[in-house]
Order: C-alpha cells, then sequence, then structure tokens
C-alpha cells in the first residue's frame, strides 16, 4: 500500500491491448534527521483495472495493490548491468476518494480483481 506519485494514464494498443504503468510511494521509516522516506514502486495493469484506475484515482491517492513481481536485468551498451522490479497487478482496493476526477466511487475501499 502507498500512494499514487502521478494520475494514472490509459495506455492503448489496437482496440484490444490497454494497460497503465504507474508509481506507488510506499513509507520506509525515517533518516537521521527525522524526515520520511519512501521506495518508490513501479507498477504495470492491464484491461478493465487501468481503466478503472484512471477514472477514480488522482495523484497522492492512497492505493493498494497486490500482484506478481517481475526482475527484469539487462546489460547496456558499456556492459553495465542494470535491473528494475515491476509489481503486475492483478488485484488493488481504492483507498479513500480521489478529490480532482469528476467520477467518485460511492463507497470508499472499492475492490478490483480480475
Amino acid at each position: 500500500m502507498g500512494r499514487l506519485t502521478d494520475d494514472i494514464k490509459v495506455e492503448r494498443k489496437g482496440k484490444e491491448t490497454i494497460w497503465s504503468n504507474f508509481t506507488i510511494a510506499v513509507r520506509d521509516g525515517q533518516d537521521e534527521e527525522g524526515n520520511s522516506k519512501a521506495q518508490f514502486i513501479r507498477c504495470v495493469i492491464f484491461g478493465k483495472g487501468a481503466e478503472i484506475l484512471e477514472k477514480f484515482t488522482a495523484k497522492g491517492q492512497p492505493l493498494c495493490v497486490c500482484g506478481r513481481l517481475k526482475v527484469n536485468v539487462w546489460d547496456d551498451e558499456n556492459e553495465v548491468r542494470h535491473w528494475n522490479t515491476t509489481v503486475y497487478v492483478e488485484d488493488f482496493d481504492l483507498i479513500g476518494t480521489a478529490e480532482k476526477k469528476e467520477e467518485q466511487p460511492k463507497k470508499t475501499g472499492k475492490k478490483y480483481s480480475k
């Protein structure tokens, strides 16, 4: 569970393939000065779930996601190894409401599962 770092935007390839890439910020304790720290978690969601998130969420809104982790590893042209981890979202819970969006879910805690 974390907060959306930006508004969710759906991407489409043809009529069938719909997805969205987004990031959530998850609290990760405090530093030596007492400032909050965060981890930034990359997520991707496909289909109807992507459309629901685009419609009913906004930057800063809390969101709970559940899914599969995928670690991607590659070497660049200078033979430097890079990696990233992405959550492929299979289920989510909307926590609260998005103030910026015109249409709101009738209840908070709306759940989606594919």
